[in-house]
């Protein structure tokens, strides 16, 4: 969400434009690069499903709900430290979209949004997680050319560092084009719903 213009205040818009989701209602564009990819492959094991993670309805929970509706912000500042590193990076995460992540077994958003040259990323973890490996599997052996055998854990069940979506900054571009989107009125006196 952009800093609102003078007079528009926080929640006054949320704005969703529903072209920048495909049919399974994943953005479009972003890529999810897993922090333990090779642990997963070396294991022989599947890895996590990530459809849940940061598609439309986690997007109309973070904007629509925690914005529109509870008045919660994207700044940083306004949260003591101890709760950025127990619930989430902002308050919009801290105070609503983490909570709901928790609730459906996914992991939180831990950093609202990473900035480099060419490309942005959101990183996802368990904040409350930990990276030692999950005590109910063994370790496996494998045979390494260069080393010869040795031991690998299983990848955490809850690794405080996951994984990140990331996109490409020319891609960024074309999703600010705006195509398709649909207004939502919400009167705040009222508590009701109009959809243009």
């Amino acid at each position: 969400m952009k800093e609102p213009s003078p007079g528009i205040k926080i929640g006054d818009i949320a704005f969703i434009d529903l072209a920048d989701f495909n049919d399974n209602l994943n953005q479009k564009g972003w890529k999810y690069i897993y922090t333990l990819e090779n642990k997963y492959k070396q294991c022989k094991i599947d890895l996590p499903k990530i459809d849940r993670y940061f598609n439309l309805p986690r997007i109309l929970e973070h904007e629509f709900i925690g914005h529109a509706i509870l008045k919660l912000s994207d700044k940083a500042h306004e949260l003591a430290e101890k709760e950025k590193e127990i619930n989430g990076p902002v308050p919009v995460e801290a105070k609503l979209g983490n909570i709901i992540r928790r609730e459906i077994n996914l992991p939180d958003r831990i950093i609202y949004i990473s900035k480099r040259e060419d490309s942005l990323s959101v990183n996802f973890g368990y904040l409350n997680g930990s990276n030692d490996p999950d005590p109910n599997i063994k370790p496996i052996i494998i045979f390494d050319e260069e080393r010869g055998y040795r031991t690998i854990n299983h990848p955490p069940e809850f690794p405080k560092d996951h994984g990140r979506f990331e996109i490409n900054r020319n891609d960024v571009d074309k999703l600010l084009t705006i195509k398709y989107y649909k207004t939502i009125k919400y009167d705040v006196h009222k508590k009701t719903f109009d959809f243009d």
